[in-house]
């Protein structure tokens, strides 16, 4: 209890300040030094000034002033503008993209609306590239905090704000990219695909195919029991080919496809190995023909038919349709304590 009371009070001394007052307004805590001593339009002459100069902590706090007191004059929308690009400038990202979010809902004109989507793609790909969120979102407390789900969520305001347009081409794809190394590969493939159905003759476009059987098959290496993602791949193929016949990554494509079948085929032989360690060589033998009949062009479909030789286990054509049912019947029955390639 008294090192949950010690934390308390560091936090409460980290988040106000001890040499100045605070008052608590808008959901924040507001520095009283934020309460306005001058007109609006005095505070935002001083604020352009020190903003041309590159004073942007000044600038900060004089158009920060504008947007706390003054939102609904004619000053509110730009000044919430301009304290965006400086707190962009502190590297204060997080309340850089409050600022934009309040410029872009009370904005009375379209003069700043591109450049401020710009700012905001800017800092969801610095979140995306790791930078870090303050704990708690307050100003004073250290930047701990993985920014990735930020990244996304910035991500998704641009596609929002803008949904055929150039820039929400660029937010999908990235969002779609981080999605996948953060390893939702569904996630990322749904993205891809909202992408496709978009912008389908876009540059990316080639690229997000590659993606997508891709993710296919870091799914296929946790679930080579679903049989369903090799069908996707192979589709993906089958459409990129029919989009893009002359793109330089269908090769790249056909060979991440046959990665995939690689995976399957590695599945059935892993499970016929642990059978033929077992000493059951019938049931060893299912899974090597199941192997070497359903991906007869990959590697492993030729060390399994060196095994089968090896048991003297060779199935006969007419056995496929029964060997396929065994497996079927089998197939929530396989040993968990199984590893994988």
């Amino acid at each position: 209890m008294r090192y949950f009371t010690l934390l308390i009070i560091i936090i409460s001394s980290c988040i106000l300040p001890l040499d100045a007052g605070v008052k608590w307004k808008d959901g924040r805590w507001i520095d009283t030094a934020e309460n306005p001593s001058l007109y609006s339009d005095e505070h935002y002459k001083i604020a352009c000034e020190e903003f041309n100069c590159g004073k942007w902590k000044d600038a900060a706090k004089h158009f920060r002033i504008i947007t706390c007191n003054y939102a609904n004059s004619e000053y509110g929308p730009n000044a919430a503008f301009f304290l965006g690009i400086c707190e962009f400038h502190l590297c204060e990202y997080e309340d850089a993209n409050k600022a934009l979010n309040c410029y872009l809902r009370h904005r009375t004109d379209s003069t700043h609306f591109f450049e401020a989507i710009e700012y905001k793609f800017c800092i969801a790909d610095i979140y995306a590239n790791g930078h870090k969120r303050r704990l708690f979102c307050y100003n004073t407390l250290p930047k701990l905090v993985p920014g990735y789900s930020y990244a996304i969520e910035v991500y998704d305001e641009i596609i929002f704000a803008l949904p055929n347009h150039e820039m929400a081409a660029q937010a999908l794809f990235s969002k779609a990219t981080l999605l996948a190394w953060l390893g939702n590969y569904r996630e990322s493939v749904d993205t891809y695909q909202v992408f496709l159905r978009r912008f389908p003759k876009h540059s990316l476009a080639p690229e997000c195919y590659v993606n997508i059987i891709n993710n296919y098959l870091w799914m296929a290496q946790t679930e080579y029991q679903n049989p369903d993602l090799l069908s996707f791949a192979q589709l993906t193929y089958i459409k990129f080919a029919k989009v893009f016949p002359r793109d330089e990554n269908l090769p790249v494509a056909q060979a991440l496809v046959m990665d995939v079948k690689e995976t399957y085929a590695s599945g059935f032989y892993e499970l016929g190995r642990y059978y033929e360690r077992s000493g059951w060589d019938r049931a060893a033998a299912i899974y090597y023909n199941a192997c070497a009949e359903q991906f007869p062009d990959t590697n492993i479909a030729a060390r399994s038919r060196d095994k089968l030789a090896y048991l003297g286990w060779l199935l006969p054509p007419a056995a496929t349709a029964k060997v396929s049912a065994e497996i079927e019947d089998n197939s929530n029955c396989i040993p968990s304590d199984i590893e994988f390639d």
